[in-house]
């Protein structure tokens, strides 16, 4: 039988031929409840803080490489605060100690936008890289007894070469208006199968004592990227929440990029997928490899995310690499979901 190795998904990002450099943000609250009848904020950033966390990752590298930007910078709000510095309720780290930013009061607006702008340096090649990353933390204005479940993730959200965790947790609580109701919640856990794009039921790895639900995420959970979801039952009230958890540590990556752009204009024309398989830093097999020894496996989804059958078949598989994708396979758009086995 064979093994999957990888797998990815890409909406019809252009991307060039080099290792990508992504930067991405992990926010320990995004999500905080303010109830205007007792003005009770939950969580109380003041008591609580928010922080926001900078990671950089190069394709095939499963290291974190912040320690590598050479300018670190926060605008929140439209506050702009470097790396080292502080401007009053924000204070980031500087970049030798991870370059966070902590957030110390509660937010105001209905929402707090947060943009990081740094430059990565590459050792190797000498060239520098301009990177952007953007996020929010949204404030919910909840009054009286509005059910509602959040999830955190305690220790981040993913695995990766520097911070050396076997296990990730994700922490459901349920409020009513801002307020913890641990009183009789019923949690339920599901992972998203991304080949189905089906939510299955999770038994194992669930422990939940005094109304909170902890779902615990090993390594080996997690291929490359994995969405879960909890969802809350107190009688009639249910309530649902996602999070994802990413495996930086897989000895296998996939990229998948498209050479001509991820659009098809006026319905004519046709454009191309192409995948590239890393294992650890090193490319090992790409579209423009003579004699493939991987399995390039190609699933369609329609713009409601069902499965959908490739134009002129019936199947709504194709495999191989490059994939050509035509105008008469995108109505308003498509999803493709590549796996690879060997």
């Amino acid at each position: 039988m064979a093994t999957v190795k990888a797998r990815g998904q890409v909406t019809i990002v252009d991307l060039n031929d080099a290792k990508q450099v992504q930067l991405v943000m992990s926010i320990k609250h995004p999500v905080q409840m303010y109830n205007p009848d007792t003005k009770v904020y939950t969580p109380n950033f003041g008591s609580d803080n928010n922080v926001v966390t900078p990671k950089v990752y190069v394709t095939g590298n499963g290291t974190n490489l912040v320690s590598k930007l050479t300018t670190l910078k926060y605008e929140v709000g439209g506050t702009v605060i470097a790396a080292g510095a502080t401007s009053g309720q924000y204070t980031v780290a500087a970049i030798p100690a991870g370059g966070a930013l902590t957030i110390k009061g509660n937010i105001t607006g209905n929402s707090l936008p947060i943009k990081i702008t740094a430059v990565y340096h590459d050792d190797e090649t000498q060239q520098d890289t301009t990177l952007e990353a953007q996020g929010f933390v949204v404030k919910t204005a909840n009054a009286g007894a509005l059910f509602q479940v959040v999830l955190t993730q305690p220790k981040g959200n993913s695995f990766d070469a520097s911070n050396n965790i076997s296990t990730l947790t994700a922490e459901a609580k349920c409020f009513r208006g801002g307020t913890q109701d641990t009183d009789g919640i019923t949690y339920k856990w599901y992972s998203l199968n991304l080949k189905t794009q089906t939510w299955e039921l999770l038994t194992q790895g669930i422990a939940t004592t005094g109304g909170v639900s902890t779902l615990s995420v090993k390594a080996n959970d997690v291929l490359n990227v994995q969405t879960f979801k909890c969802e809350a039952i107190d009688g009639a009230d249910r309530a649902e929440a996602i999070v994802t958890f990413e495996d930086r540590t897989d000895p296998y990556s996939l990229e998948l990029f498209s050479p001509t752009g991820l659009q098809i204009k006026n319905g004519q024309g046709s454009t191309t997928l192409c995948a590239r398989l890393y294992r650890g830093g090193e490319l090992i097999e790409s579209e423009t490899t003579s004699s493939q020894k991987f399995t390039y496996t190609w699933t369609k989804f329609d713009k409601n995310g069902a499965k959908s059958n490739f134009a002129g078949t019936s199947s709504a598989q194709k495999t191989g690499n490059p994939l050509t994708v035509s105008a008469n396979d995108i109505e308003q758009k498509a999803t493709f979901y590549c796996e690879v086995s060997q």
